[in-house]
């Protein structure tokens, strides 16, 4: 079975723990980690604008492009192509892993952004994959939620108590999301205004 990291960015190394705790799974089945390009064991990609942070500010951090611009410019300014560190190198990559540990039909399993890896290997090289697990389905709406939390931050920013406009946003998540949103917000405009 082969074990996909979530993330993008976690390296499969570190669910090492993880792999071990399957004591049914590894009596009749190999447990295979593979840490994708960058991350991990394999050239890890470090930048100064990812590096560990544990104030407020990041934990409410809802906007990561300034920081991926930031990320971006210092690995082009160390000559990191960027364009090798895709999903479609990562599918690539582990299909030669499986062909070379002689593999001709593999299980795997995948959780949020590994999911995403997982149905593009299996959409590449179906004839090689004998089952999928999609644990924590990263979907393709994630600009929904994006524009849903930040339109939550916005509004407790301003002092509001509610994020009336979730439920109204076309294509919007559930509306279980919506109020757990509402109450984040809700309770994070608490937080910011007494921290200010």
């Amino acid at each position: 079975m082969f074990i996909l990291a979530g993330g993008p960015g976690q390296a499969a190394s570190f669910l090492g723990p993880f792999a071990a705790a399957l004591t049914g799974v590894r009596k009749d089945r190999d447990i295979v980690l593979v840490d994708q390009r960058g991350t991990g064991r394999s050239s890890p990609l470090e930048c100064a604008a990812f590096k560990p942070d544990h104030s407020l500010e990041a934990a409410i951090e809802f906007d990561p492009v300034p920081k991926a611009q930031a990320c971006a410019r210092e690995l082009a300014a160390q000559g990191v192509d960027a364009a090798q560190y895709t999903t479609a190198a990562w599918v690539a990559d582990l299909d030669a892993v499986r062909a070379a540990l002689g593999y001709d039909k593999i299980n795997l399993w995948g959780g949020s952004y590994g999911t995403r890896a997982a149905l593009e290997y299996l959409r590449r090289h179906a004839d090689h994959v004998r089952s999928v697990v999609l644990d924590g389905v990263a979907h393709a709406v994630d600009e929904i939620h994006a524009r849903c939390l930040a339109d939550a931050r916005s509004r407790a920013r301003r002092g509001v108590r509610s994020v009336r406009a979730l439920a109204g946003l076309r294509g919007a998540p559930s509306r279980s999301f919506a109020r757990r949103s509402t109450r984040f917000a809700t309770s994070w405009g608490r937080e910011g205004a007494m921290s200010r």
